[in-house]
This record gives C-alpha cells, structure tokens and sequence, in this order.
C-alpha cells in the first residue's frame, strides 16, 4: 500500500492484490472501507473470531478511531503507555 500512497491519498484502484493473504486482504478491506466509505465487511464480520483475531481487531479499532478523532486518537494512548 505504501507505494499507492501519495499525498495524503491513496491509490486503491491500481493496488495488485494478487498473491495477497487473508490477514492482508482483510486489512485492505478495511483500510479501503474508512478510507472510501464502502461497506465490504461489516459488523458480524468484525465479530467473527475466526475471520479477524483478537490483534487484527485491536488494529482495526486503533484505525478507526484515527479515522475519527485523527491521529491524536493514538499519541493519546501512546502517552498513557509511557506513563
């Protein structure tokens, strides 16, 4: 993904996703549905344990909330850690 992403945009239309695993696909999935507003999982499929582990979850949820509060979402948890 990183080389679809340039200024503040990313490029989904031309990322190869062939040869891409499952955790992958998910993500970009993911990644695509904050980024564009589509809707290619949805709330049964985040609580499917077997198709999204515990960590990938905690990801997700870290992504959205930097899809929503920005990137202070996170420095603010980073912070706390360091305490």
């Amino acid at each position: 993904m990183k080389h679809h992403t340039q200024k503040n945009e990313v490029d989904f239309q031309n990322v190869s996703l062939k040869g891409i695993h499952e955790n992958g696909y998910t993500l970009y999935c993911v990644a695509k549905d904050l980024y564009l507003g589509t809707k290619h999982l949805s709330v049964s499929d985040l609580s499917d344990t077997d198709l999204i582990r515990p960590q990938m979850f905690a990801m997700i949820c870290n992504a959205m909330a930097v899809r929503r509060f920005g990137l202070k979402a996170i420095q603010l948890a980073e912070r706390r850690e360091n305490l």
